[in-house]
């Protein structure tokens, strides 16, 4: 994500992490955290590693070699509030312009679970923090500390 943000696409670490990336797909769809078949059988795939992967290969892979993850995501996504793989998942469906219209409401309920299991790690809020904001739209920021959008400042209150 960091060298294709960075205008470095077209390099050929690139191109293998691509590669790379699309060996270690499941069968199925979605993404775990290693392999992808042991003993014969497929392994589960895992909500945050497929949004990860997903967003780390928006524009450098086709629809077709992605389908069956953005599918699993999809389906799997309405029922999922726990910060880091609602975030993936939110950020892999919506690089590939899929972003499920209940996100942001899913965001503030993950967000307000905070009230029974307490609070969340700056890494998890974070990560909600940028979900919550539309990708391709003006930057969440206006300037260090400084949200932009009343949708996502209101989370942050509450």
């Amino acid at each position: 994500m960091a060298l294709k943000t960075e205008g470095y696409r077209e390099h050929e670490r690139v191109r293998e992490a691509v590669a790379m990336l699309l060996d270690r797909q499941l069968p199925k769809g979605g993404w775990n955290c290693g392999n992808t078949i042991v003993f014969g059988r497929e392994l589960h795939p895992y909500l945050h590693s497929s949004g990860m992967a997903l967003t780390a290969l928006a524009g450098l892979a086709s629809l077709s070699e992605v389908g069956k993850t953005l599918t699993y995501l999809k389906a799997a996504l309405p029922e999922v509030r726990t910060p880091l793989s609602l975030g993936w998942g939110v950020l892999g469906l919506t690089a590939w312009g899929e972003r499920p219209p209940d996100s942001l409401a899913w965001i503030q309920e993950s967000l307000s679970r905070q009230k029974r299991y307490g609070p969340y790690n700056t890494c998890w809020l974070s990560l909600l923090l940028v979900a919550a904001a539309p990708l391709g739209q003006e930057a969440i920021f206006s300037r260090p500390g400084r949200v932009k959008q009343a949708g996502v400042q209101g989370m942050l209150t509450n």
